[in-house]
């Protein structure tokens, strides 16, 4: 199962953020009321906190351990999307993409009340059951157009 773009942006994003690596942005309340020397003090200990994080790491070890932890998280992801997809799809974007890969050849409202017709008459239980139903009104729709 592919993930979209977004999707592998998330996980590259919370694979790095594993890392956990020290943020050298100002902390407002680092600076406010207090002299320079306080101030040079309290930076540079975070400085010194980045340099041992950073300062055994070697490219090639880095980037193999990166992917491993990115490769792990996507198996993850896609196996909490299998497990809960049905609760977690959103039903409007869902429709919004189906129409748009699938270049259904009706117009939205259509499609969705034709689909909703045949869940009534196949008397399915909520959207666990429509996957089914769906890829036999792209086929029909497709052999239409």
């Amino acid at each position: 199962m592919a993930l979209s773009n977004a999707g592998l942006s998330r996980v590259i994003s919370e694979a790095y953020h594993l890392y956990d690596y020290e943020n050298p942005g100002l902390r407002a309340k680092e600076i406010v009321a207090k002299d320079f020397a306080e101030a040079a003090s309290l930076l540079f200990s975070r400085l010194e906190i980045m340099q041992g994080q950073l300062l055994n790491l070697k490219r090639e070890d880095w980037e193999k351990s990166f992917i491993t932890k990115c490769q792990k998280l996507l198996q993850e992801r896609q196996q909490e999307w299998l497990d809960g997809w049905r609760i977690k799809c959103s039903g409007k974007q869902f429709f919004k993409d189906l129409y748009v890969k699938c270049g259904i050849g009706t117009a939205p409202i259509t499609f969705k009340r034709r689909l909703l017709t045949q869940c009534k008459l196949n008397g399915a239980e909520g959207w666990k059951l429509l996957h089914g139903i769906f890829t036999e009104l792209i086929e029909r729709n497709s052999d239409a157009a």
